[in-house]
């Protein structure tokens, strides 16, 4: 089992598939004068960029606690934080901007109550 996600001091347990990290997005300024040819562009630093991964939520978790520890990741929206992968991997200025269901919640022996989730970050320096 891989290690738990942890952001901005929420743990979250479970395991996951790797992180998939958005292209970012260049910050520019096109200008265009009425009249004349062509643009000018002025161009700025890069700007944010995505990180989501699936995630199959557990903890030995009966039915009331996973939907606890779901509710405990809605009120995690928009912390802002340092994000450490399973890997240990760590990147600072991360907002967990929200998770939405893929799959249960479902009941199995070993584990529990479980749900599968999509994890969704922005990443605002990358």
């Amino acid at each position: 089992m891989s290690a738990p996600i942890v952001h901005a001091g929420l743990t979250i347990p479970g395991i996951n598939q790797g992180l998939i990290f958005g292209t970012a997005d260049p910050k520019y300024q096109l200008n265009e004068v009425f009249s004349l040819k062509g643009a000018t562009v002025i161009d700025g630093e890069i700007g944010t960029r995505e990180i989501t991964c699936e995630h199959w939520l557990f903890n030995n978790y009966n039915y009331s606690q996973l939907t606890a520890a779901l509710k405990s990741l809605n009120d995690h929206a928009l912390a802002k934080g340092t994000l450490v992968d399973s890997l240990g991997t760590t990147f600072d200025d991360v907002i967990f901007m929200r998770q939405e269901p893929v799959e249960g919640p479902l009941y199995a022996m070993d584990k529990g109550w479980w749900k599968k989730i999509r994890l969704i970050f922005m990443e605002l320096t990358p």
